[in-house]
């Protein structure tokens, strides 16, 4: 099999991949429907990096297809010359001409990109770890948080009370006593 049908087939495998893509969420085989209430915040977060995974990956797979066919050993095997295609990236040639540059930039651009995914995340974790956590359990009131703790070999299991079991023990502060005496009860050691 020569370069030529090598990169024929690469081709063909990266637009079948891209047709599975395009028709995966009609089969259902994409994200689970979102019910919590961070789910959108979260899904943009997967697309932003799908989206810029898939723009590189698929930039890099169509260069590789197309130098292959390209540049694939023709008769006696004699490489063919450059071709009109190289003339585009010329004025990129002539800023990274030397060994050093091309390296500071592709250490440059993926490390930008990978600070863009990083702050853009931020506020989106913060808001479904910590911020409403703590804004629907803990509150001006000096109301402790019950906690049901149980301990295994390599692990520790942690229940916390659900919001609205929590606002139930708020009205009836004797009802989380009789919760908190209840599992001191079946603590078993």
């Amino acid at each position: 099999m020569n370069n030529k049908a090598w990169s024929v087939l690469f081709g063909l495998v990266m637009l079948a991949c891209a047709g599975l893509f395009v028709f995966a969420p009609a089969m259902g085989w994409w994200l689970p429907k979102g019910v919590s209430t961070h789910a959108g915040d979260i899904d943009f977060l997967f697309y932003l990096i799908l989206a810029i995974t898939a723009f590189f990956f698929v930039l890099t797979e169509a260069l590789l297809v197309y130098f292959m066919y390209r540049y694939a050993e023709g008769e006696h095997g004699a490489v063919q010359g450059p071709s009109m295609f190289w003339g585009l990236f010329q004025p990129l040639a002539n800023v990274f001409n030397t060994a050093t540059k091309i390296e500071m930039a592709w250490t440059v651009v993926p490390a930008v990109i990978l600070l863009y995914l990083a702050f853009a995340q931020v506020s989106t974790w913060a808001e479904v770890k910590y911020k409403s956590r703590l804004n629907a359990i803990w509150d001006k009131e000096t109301m402790p948080v019950q906690v049901d703790v149980s301990a295994r070999q390599f692990e520790w299991r942690m229940r916390y009370p659900s919001p609205a079991m929590y606002r139930e023990w708020k009205k009836d502060p004797q009802a989380a006593q009789k919760k908190s005496r209840c599992l001191d009860s079946q603590s078993q050691f």
